[in-house]
Formats: C-alpha cells, structure tokens, sequence
C-alpha cells in the first residue's frame, strides 16, 4: 500500500476518520471543565456539608470543648514497639 494512501487508513485497512487540531478541544476543554467543577461542588459537596452541619457531624473534632482534659486521642492497641523504630532508612 502506498504511503499516501496508508496514512489515511488503520493498520486492517480501514478509513480514519479525520481529526480536527487541537486547539478547539483545547478551548472546550477549558470552559466546560471548570463548568463541571463547579456544578459538582455547588450541588454536591456544599449541600452534604450543609447538611451535616445541620445534624450536627463535627468528623474533624474540631470544636471546642473547655471541659476535655486533652484532645489527643487514645490508641488502642497502643503501636509497635519502641525497639522496633530502629534502623528506619
């Protein structure tokens, strides 16, 4: 098959379709992902932070509580070893 011809066609023989630049899929891309982002936030993630507000969910722990003694948490099982932290690099 001749090059000219085998730059048009796919490696079973078939027509490629033409591909347009890149540039128009660049100018898309650069509106409709922001658009995209923004829906998502706005009607996802705001509405579920709201809403566990409302019951409310504190999942960082970040409020305030005079009465704690500490706010460091217990680990229990309490961790590896100290002997084991040797010869870490």
């Amino acid at each position: 098959m001749p090059a000219e011809i085998r730059d048009k066609h796919d490696s079973r023989g078939r027509r490629q379709a033409k591909r347009s630049s890149g540039a128009g899929r660049g100018v898309v891309a650069m509106l409709a992902n922001p658009a995209v982002m923004f829906v998502l936030y706005y009607f996802v993630i705001v509405p579920i932070g709201i809403a566990m507000q409302l019951a409310g969910r504190d999942r960082l722990r970040l409020r305030r509580d005079p009465a704690a003694p500490s706010y460091w948490l217990e680990r229990n099982p309490p961790g590896p070893a100290p002997a084991s932290m040797k010869r870490q690099s």
